[in-house]
């Protein structure tokens, strides 16, 4: 029998594709492994940007709680600046930090004004793991959001404002009724940015009556333009009295009653007592002595270089600032009081209502110091 061998022709063929499949196996493993612990990873950081987001809504409820006992601090800000960098910035007092909790919640708030940064983060043992979006909180008094007894609309100069040195002499608000919805009218308005005053320095020395429940900040000079929107319908009233002889020179010779607008300034003292709606259209305007006003008086600077019966000149833009507001009254009585009836009889033919007039002021009848906080994003 002839037996013949059979030629072994193997090369390592199924070596090679077994060593193939197994690195394509080992690599599709490593891709899936990697995408695990990168979905791991955005899935953690997820997890603690929404804590720390939670931190801040944290602070910011503590902060409208506690408002009087947030710490103070100057809040500058701008649109470029980081959640980080504010922290840093805010954030470098430890006893006023809360926290951390279970999940490294860390947070706090600063105060400037009538304004509230709060801000939070979730911490790690190597520093801050994710920050939060920072939270802005603007307070504004339950004495509403128009015109006080007395109001200055636009920025004000430094020193340009004179509180009453009599313990006598102050400004007084008060409040109306309308169609059954209560009213309440601040002792002084005025805008918070005006450039030279705060409500704090407003109301420090407990001059002219004022305190934290009869002044009324508007946050913004612009927040104003409603009260100039009203100022002009009464400017272009047939009633209106104009270009009243008070300005410098003439000291205490006003007799304006009613609805009475001065382009040259008010000055007034002895025994005066001027009773109706008062503007005052050059930013100047000085009460001294015994003078009175009864009703209301609004101090603007407008340029009267523009034609004023035309609405749009009564813009926010186109005020300057005030000079000069003193009530200086030294003596006995003064300065200027809400009266109800003498802004009503000044009204009569204007075509703007009592209710139109003092629209933003109506609280639904709480009477003053329900205030009401609104808060954002900070970037909006």
């Amino acid at each position: 029998m002839n037996i013949q061998a059979i030629p072994n022709h193997q090369q390592g063929a199924a070596l090679v594709m077994a060593m193939v499949f197994l690195a394509s196996g080992l690599m599709v493993g490593a891709a899936g492994l990697g995408a695990s612990l990168v979905n791991e990873r955005l899935a953690g950081n997820y997890r603690a940007a929404s804590i720390a987001n939670m931190c801040v809504e944290r602070a910011a409820a503590q902060a409208i709680e506690y408002w009087d006992d947030i710490p103070s601090g100057n809040i500058s800000i701008n649109v470029n600046i980081s959640a980080s960098e504010l922290w840093d910035e805010h954030a470098n007092d430890a006893n006023n930090l809360y926290g951390p909790d279970a999940e490294g919640c860390i947070y706090t708030s600063v105060r400037d004004g009538d304004t509230a940064l709060s801000l939070g983060i979730v911490s790690g043992v190597a520093g801050p793991i994710a920050y939060g979006e920072p939270v802005l909180i603007d307070y504004s008094s339950g004495v509403g959001g128009g015109f006080g007894a007395a109001s200055i609309l636009g920025g004000i100069a430094d020193s340009a404002l004179t509180l009453p040195s009599s313990a006598k002499s102050g400004l007084f608000g008060g409040e109306m009724e309308i169609d059954g919805e209560i009213f309440d009218i601040p002792a002084f308005s005025f805008a918070s940015d005006n450039g030279a005053y705060t409500k704090e320095s407003i109301i420090d020395g407990n001059k002219a009556f004022l305190n934290e429940n009869n002044v009324n900040v508007k946050n913004k000079v612009e927040d104003q333009q409603g009260l100039l929107d009203v100022l002009w319908e009464l400017y272009m009233s047939p009633t209106r009295n104009m270009n009243v002889n008070t300005g410098p020179g003439n000291s205490g010779k006003s007799s304006c009653q009613g609805l009475c607008f001065y382009e040259d300034g008010l000055d007034v003292k002895g025994n005066s007592a001027l009773n109706g709606l008062h503007v005052v259209l050059n930013g100047s305007a000085q009460i001294g002595g015994n003078a009175d006003v009864q009703g209301m008086l609004i101090v603007l600077n407008i340029d009267r270089n523009l034609d004023l019966s035309k609405k749009d000149s009564w813009e926010i833009n186109n005020l300057v600032e005030v000079t000069q507001v003193k009530f200086n009254g030294g003596g006995n009585k003064g300065t200027v009081h809400f009266d109800m009836n003498s802004v009503e009889d000044a009204l009569i033919g204007s075509g703007v209502s009592v209710a139109q007039l003092l629209q933003e002021n109506s609280s639904g009848g709480g009477g003053f110091g329900e205030g009401e906080f609104k808060w954002r994003y900070f970037p909006d």
